[in-house]
Order: structure tokens, then sequence, then C-alpha cells
């Protein structure tokens, strides 16, 4: 389909696929992938609602629904530059379906409430149950697990430098750099700010290198990667954080 899905997203298509297997996927069977895909931001809230879930995989398969590519083609347009979410295929198999899937979603105990119950704005709050793009859970030999998670959730959102630290300080607690931040925080001072000139934010691969060389050798781990964003990741990421400390 040529189309960039999020590592979650795209386990949520295929098993969609293959819940309909061997007939055409729906977007009804997309609903069923999103509730039964463990990591991803809709399935998470999907399952909040257990019996509905169970009942949404009896039912889809009967449902009258478009085809399952007409919602992985409009959740791409949505989301631009950034790799499609399980939200955007949320979204957008909801706006597929039309009627049709929310009745569905209504008679199986989801109501209809959804935009107000799950979405928020990917854009604004993607490091809530961020989802990540090329991250291998077998691990990565140029990078530390806990750095390559990271650098796959601001890859998901085709981030830089801040996004770095924005993901960083939502890292777990085991794994936290700059205790004590709210990634909240550091996303709404980004907002504020205006940039200014080409070296404002000089990209993630910028850091990524910064890191490598900051780590001596080593694989680069998550403290490498913030101190390369502040370092080497050009004005943005310095701003923001005199901003939160100015607070």
């Amino acid at each position: 389909m040529g189309v960039r899905l999020t590592d979650q997203a795209a386990v949520a298509v295929a098993f969609a696929r293959a819940e309909a297997a061997p007939a055409p996927p729906t977007v009804a069977h997309l609903l069923v992938g999103l509730a039964t895909e463990p990591e991803g931001r809709a399935g998470r809230r999907l399952r909040e609602r257990a019996t509905a879930a169970a009942a949404l995989r009896e039912r889809a398969g009967a449902a009258p629904a478009p085809a399952l590519d007409v919602a992985v083609r409009s959740a791409a347009e949505r989301a631009g530059r950034r790799a499609a979410s399980t939200v955007d295929l949320l979204d957008a198999a909801v706006a597929a379906g039309g009627d049709d899937v929310l009745d569905l979603l209504d008679a199986v105990g989801y109501h209809r409430d959804l935009d107000g119950w799950l979405l928020g704005d990917p854009d604004d709050d993607w490091f809530e149950d961020p989802e990540t793009y090329g991250f291998d859970p077998r691990g990565d030999v140029e990078l530390q697990p806990a750095a390559a998670r990271i650098v796959a959730q601001v890859r998901a959102v085709d981030g830089g430098a801040v996004d770095v630290l924005i993901a960083a300080a939502a890292a777990p607690d085991g794994e936290q750099p700059l205790a004590g931040i709210d990634p909240a925080t550091l996303a709404a001072a980004a907002r504020r700010l205006t940039p200014q000139g080409r070296d404002w934010d000089r990209g993630l691969e910028t850091v990524i290198v910064a890191a490598r060389t900051l780590s001596e050798g080593a694989p680069p781990g998550l403290v490498d990667l913030v101190r390369a964003a502040v370092v080497a990741g050009g004005d943005a990421p310095r701003a923001v954080l005199a901003a939160v400390d100015a607070q």
C-alpha cells in the first residue's frame, strides 16, 4: 500500500487480515485488529471495555463495512509526515465506516462516545502511550534498549531533537535522565516557541550521531541521547529547557 504505519498499527492491520481470512478484510475487522494489538494507544483504550472488545470480535465478520485499505489510506493522509498510528487507524475506520460502523460500536457497548473518550490529539500528546516506528524488540546493536525505543518513538512522529527530550522525559522511572520534568510541560513550551533559523532543531539523525560520539564507542544509552540533543541538537532543545526552568 506504500504507507508508513507505526509498528503497532502495522500489527493491528496484520491481525485484521488474519481475522478476516480467507475473506477480504474490512474496516470492521480493522476494529478487531486494533482491539487485539497489545501495545498501541487505541487498543489499550478499546480494551478498557473488555466485554465490548469481545462482542466486537463476535460481530465484526457480519457487519457491513468498507474495505480495510480505505481506512489505511485515509489514516496515512491524516498522519501526514508522521507514521500513521493506531489512533489514526481508529479515526479513519470510524469515518470510513459511517453509520454502519457507529452502529456496530454502539451495539457492542462502546456507544457513540469515542471522540471524547479515546482520542485526544496525537500530534500534541503523542508521548502519552507513544508508538514506535522501526523498533526491533530483539535488540539493536547500535543503541541500548531504552535509547532504541526513544529513537523509534521520535521516528514515529517525524520528530527532532526537542522530541528526544520529550520522549526521554516520558520514559519509565528506571530509565529517567530528566527526572522531575513533565513531558507535557516540555511539549507545551516547544509549541510556544517560534523557530529561529536553520539551526533551531537539527533533527534526530544529528542527535544519534552526536550520541555515538559522546558514548565513546559503546552503544549510546538514553543519557547519551539527552546529552546529544542538548549539545548538538540545535538551539531549540536549550530554549525549551530554559523556558521550563523559568516557569
